[in-house]
């Protein structure tokens, strides 16, 4: 009888489990409260690996906290929306193999990734592949001429002895391993140790670097939007990451990527025949940015089967990106796209076609794109540390390799003043961590992609950010004609405390006084506190 109440008690989990469940509960209770709001609980579910999406899981939260006339999710609530999602997961995998050829006790390999797709995991088949082996070692049986070697691409050609219970059993494999593979695991293993500041430990900036290095370029702020929906560290409070909390991180790019590239398919897919001709999956690659060194596809994509379905499109887009990384590690992390702009700009410089920039023709590109690093007191001795380092063959010349590499040590002490500017800029506007994650949001979905290869950080112009703070705040009749005196006060009071941190946002070349994020908080701390805001018509101040 004390078994069977303590299977009740722990809702038919077990204790590795339950010991799982409760540390991501703790995790998540930021103020120890005791309970989780609806944001904590979806930060929770995603930490857990669970791909459920907001607008199903919020029904679930109410219809508890409802119940229990509360605001918030206890441990036991917890548990029971826990075993909720593990219960309807197992219907739709039920209800889905149902409707597969009954006659057959094996699932083909392209229906077992069509039901994954349809759950909400993105994962390789090579992952999927060792997660069945873990479970039913002796389940797959391979026809046709399909070949199981490392790296499987796909789980066409297979088929597996799977009933619901052991597709279940596939489905926790694959989220105690966050869908890696055991290859991609120890290569994510390697990179972590590589970027690693300290043992076990990796910072913002080197969270930037190594996804980077795995094939996610992301800006700062990217990268704090990254940890912030994960909720990591309480939106953003911490500068140290785990190992798990990087495979986590990384996991979230991966779904990105693909939920990008399903995007494009069926946007292209304009007759929603669910496949994309020759042309259209041209267009949608090029779309997404998948292009070599010349500006154009490359070539391996064309001997491409001619008509492409939605998944066949996500493995094109994301072995570009697997083809596509030795390139970027070799110049200084750009992709093929930023290497021809910088190959651009370089040749605008070397006035002499050598080949090589010489320390005056650097200095005129310096001038003119970042004209603080050549007239600051405070940049120029880290431009004169820069170009030594960077002077490996110490010629007091650059080439282009060169030129790359000091391109990317500027954008590195470019993010190092970013983050430390971000921080001194959030203390002073009392703001809290929530109200910075969403004011981050609202930042980034105004700035789209932002930046270019010269700056990497997403920039607002004054009039972007006019116009999106009057629509978005309930302000007064007179408001927009007081915004321009607002914004012009919070700009001058961030340029005299540093604030505005990126060399180029003045520049002359760009007019318009630009806005990077640590500018857009001084100013929506100065709406927050000025009497534009109606008291009777304020919506929220976290927007």
């Amino acid at each position: 009888m004390r078994a069977v109440e303590l299977f009740r008690q722990r809702e038919g989990f077990s204790k590795s489990e339950m010991d799982t469940i409760q540390e991501t509960y703790t995790i998540f209770d930021r103020d120890l409260s005791g309970s989780l709001s609806l944001d904590e609980f979806t930060s929770a579910l995603a930490w857990l690996g669970l791909p459920l999406r907001r607008e199903k899981i919020e029904p679930l939260f109410k219809q508890e906290t409802r119940q229990s006339r509360q605001d918030g999710l206890s441990k036991r609530e917890f548990l029971r929306l826990l075993r909720c999602a593990h219960e309807r997961e197992m219907d739709s995998v039920e209800r889905i193999m149902a409707e597969w050829d009954s006659d057959s006790e094996y699932v083909h390999g392209w229906d077992l990734q069509a039901l994954l797709q349809t759950l909400g995991y993105n994962v390789p088949a090579s992952a999927v592949f060792e997660a069945i082996q873990d479970v039913c070692p002796q389940s797959a049986e391979q026809h046709g001429d399909v070949e199981l070697l490392e790296g499987l691409s796909s789980l066409s050609g297979l088929r597996f002895k799977l009933g619901s219970a052991d597709m279940c059993d596939v489905l926790t494999a694959l989220r105690l391993r966050e869908g890696f593979s055991r290859d991609e695991w120890q290569g994510l293993r390697r990179v972590f140790d590589r970027f690693s500041e300290a043992v076990g430990e990796l910072s913002v900036q080197g969270l930037g670097r190594a996804l980077r290095w795995v094939g996610h370029p992301c800006s700062l702020n990217r990268v704090r939007d990254l940890m912030a929906d994960l909720d990591l560290a309480g939106g953003g409070a911490s500068e140290k990451f785990d190992f798990k909390a990087f495979v986590k991180i990384v996991r979230k790019c991966r779904d990105a990527e693909r939920a990008r590239a399903v995007e494009a398919f069926r946007l292209f897919d304009v007759n929603k025949l669910g496949a994309l001709s020759h042309d259209q999956k041209e267009q949608a690659l090029l779309s997404l940015g998948c292009v070599d060194g010349s500006g154009g596809l490359p070539a391996w994509i064309f001997n491409e089967p001619c008509f492409s379905q939605e998944q066949a499109f996500v493995q094109i887009v994301q072995r570009f990106r697997l083809q596509s990384l030795e390139h970027t590690r070799e110049n200084a992390g750009y992709t093929y796209s930023e290497v021809r702009e910088f190959v651009r700009l370089f040749e605008e410089f070397d006035a002499d076609g050598s080949g090589d920039i010489g320390r005056k023709e650097l200095c005129h590109l310096i001038e003119y794109f970042f004209p603080a690093y050549a007239n600051s007191p405070h940049w120029r001795p880290q431009l004169v540390a820069l170009l030594d380092e960077v002077d490996s063959d110490h010629s007091g010349t650059l080439d282009f390799l060169e030129f790359l590499h000091l391109m990317r040590r500027i954008r590195e002490e470019e993010d190092k003043d970013r983050l430390k500017l971000e921080m001194k800029t959030i203390e002073q506007s009392g703001f809290s961590m929530q109200e910075v994650q969403d004011l981050r949001k609202l930042f980034l979905g105004a700035a789209g992609e932002g930046g270019d290869v010269l700056n990497a950080e997403e920039i607002l112009g004054t009039e972007q950010v006019c116009v999106m703070v009057t629509s978005c705040c309930a302000l007064g009749d007179r408001a927009s004609q007081l915004m321009d005196s607002l914004m012009a006060k919070a700009i001058q009071d961030a340029d005299s405390q540093g604030t505005m941190v990126c060399p180029h946002l003045r520049s002359a070349r760009r007019g318009e006084d630009k806005v990077n994020f640590p500018v857009f908080l001084c100013i929506m701390k100065r709406v927050a506190d000025s009497a534009l805001v109606e008291p009777s018509k304020h919506k929220s101040r976290h927007l």
